[in-house]
């Protein structure tokens, strides 16, 4: 009977018809695949754009890194490699030896706060998918626009997307936030089978392809890419292999930016479960607090090591962006040779006058997670959490105002805002970083130390005996003097074993070698190395 039935409805015309459909569109999708790739073998390029149609999203986090698992496909045909220009595709992300693009219905607020990883994933209706070679090959046959590229990286949480914003109120400017196409190219873990020299070089691509597409939508003449803070290990390649993009690094204070970062773990329970015990540069962390203070100390750390390097990387933070907005703008623009026109100072006003009132809210630490992260401060070679010292490279800082109302123009002639505005580092000739990074480190010790004594005095004073409360002089004369009594003590221990080896005392044992000498342990373990010897 089932096969009966089954045979009916094989020879029936609508089945009939509807393979006589899936044939003869398999075939057009065939040719049309084959004319493509003869197209891009005739023009240099290996293969055709892969289309592949999203019928379904997937994310865990919505602070994900961007990823070609983040979509369910179905392979929708092939495009020209022309494609990639359109105003509706942005580039997503890189994998493996493939770069992936997104289509969306209209076109993408490329300067929106949220992240253009976030909204390219809500939006996606296709997925575009283009070897590294012809991509490479395609944007370097582009030309190059005539726009100022500044990368903006920072520690995270720390008011980044506002100082972004700021930017944006200049017409001149525009903003992209958190394209993923730089992340993915600075996890190594992604990329550990690429070379350095490709990964530079694909860098040095994708700031000219979003160049391009800035250049195209609106007449620009500097563009601001902020990038997340992992993005940092990749400013030496950028340095190196695309020298006309400026760089810019901001943080803010670490107590602030660790207290932000707990309130995204709390509200967000998988991700805490996540991150909990993992190891980060061979530190083992337990709880949320060690982690976070682990991540902003390295990103830190790792900005004053690009300093070190002569890297021209300069820096902002937070706070003395919010107590002088209008200085930490003028700074910028003359840094980076921005142009302003007088009819925008009217709608800065209004982007100074919501810097002024931003606000981070978070969780308050314990005691415990508060020492435990100044140890980790101090170990790294950073400042204190919970310190106002700034990380070297500032553009400009507020710690000491200049009052220009009441100076004496007979006296004291008032200084220009672009010699107030003047980048606090020096030429490359005569500035020590050596001699920064050592003051800086002697600082945020005796930062820490100070910090710690007064915690002890006050509320604990069982931590009295704890290294860190003793001065290190006061450590170091100890620990001459300890080296110094165990050298004495072993020197005893030699003679009076070459006593006893010249009289060969038979009744000798090791009560009786106490006996006569002090029990010290130095002595017992030098006699148990020499006793097979005696």
């Amino acid at each position: 009977m089932f096969a009966h039935l089954l045979a009916v409805f094989i020879v029936s015309p609508s089945f009939l018809m509807y393979a006589f459909v899936c044939y003869v569109w398999s075939n057009i999708q065939r040719i049309i695949v084959k004319t493509l790739t003869r197209l891009c073998s005739l023009s240099g390029l290996n293969e055709p754009v892969k289309v592949y149609r999203v019928i379904y999203k997937r994310k865990f986090v919505g602070l994900d890194i961007a990823s070609p698992h983040n979509f369910l496909c179905l392979f929708w045909g092939s495009r020209s490699i022309f494609t990639m220009l359109n105003s509706n595709v942005t580039p997503y992300c890189f994998h493996g030896y493939h770069v992936y693009f997104v289509e969306t219905e209209s076109e993408l607020d490329l300067g929106d706060k949220q992240g253009l990883y976030q909204t390219q994933w809500k939006q996606a209706k296709k997925l575009l998918v283009v070897s590294m070679k012809d991509y490479f090959k395609f944007v370097q046959g582009l030309p190059q626009p005539d726009v100022r590229v500044v990368f903006l990286t920072s520690t995270g949480r720390c008011g980044e997307s506002q100082l972004t914003a700021l930017l944006q109120n200049i017409r001149s400017v525009k903003s992209i936030s958190e394209p993923d196409i730089f992340t993915t190219l600075a996890r190594p873990s992604d990329q550990r089978e690429l070379r350095p020299q490709t990964i530079g070089l694909l860098h040095a691509a994708s700031f000219k392809l979003l160049s391009h597409f800035v250049a195209q939508k609106s007449p620009c003449r500097t563009l601001v890419i902020r990038g997340r803070p992992v993005c940092l290990d990749s400013v030496p390649l950028m340095f190196q292999y695309a020298p006309w993009v400026k760089h810019l690094f901001m943080y803010g204070q670490g107590s602030r930016t660790v207290r932000s970062l707990r309130a995204v773990f709390q509200n967000a329970p998988s991700l805490q479960n996540q991150v909990i015990e993992v190891t980060v540069n061979g530190d083992r962390v337990t709880d949320i607090d060690s982690l976070v203070c682990m991540t902003w100390a390295r990103i830190a750390a790792r900005f004053t090591e690009l300093r070190r390097k002569k890297i021209p990387i300069y820096s902002i933070r937070h706070e003395d962006m919010v107590a002088d907005p209008a200085l930490c703008l003028q700074s910028i623009i003359n840094t980076y040779e921005l142009k302003i026109d007088a009819s925008e100072k009217q709608s800065l006003f209004h982007g100074l006058e919501a810097a002024r009132s931003h606000k981070q809210n978070g969780m308050m630490m314990s005691a415990e997670s508060r020492l435990l992260c100044e140890a980790i401060c101090q170990r790294m070679a950073v400042p204190s959490l919970f310190g106002n010292e700034p990380l070297p490279g500032a553009i400009f800082s507020t710690r000491e105002p200049i009052n220009t109302a009441t100076a004496d123009e007979t006296k004291t002639p008032i200084r220009s805002t672009r010699e107030v505005c003047q980048p606090d580092y020096k030429t490359r000739e005569t500035f020590d970083f050596e001699e920064e990074h050592d003051e800086l480190r002697r600082k945020t010790r005796r930062t820490t130390r100070t910090k710690f004594q007064t915690y002890c005095e006050v509320i604990n004073p069982s931590l009295t005996k704890h290294p860190m409360y003793c001065n290190h002089d006061v450590l170091e004369r100890n620990r001459i003097a300890t080296t110094r009594r165990k050298q004495h003590a072993l020197k005893d221990c030699t003679l009076n074993a070459e006593a006893i080896r010249s009289s060969r005392c038979p009744d000798f044992t090791l009560p009786n070698f106490f006996a006569t000498n002090p029990p010290d342990l130095m002595t017992a373990t030098c006699y148990l190395l020499i006793k097979d010897f005696i």
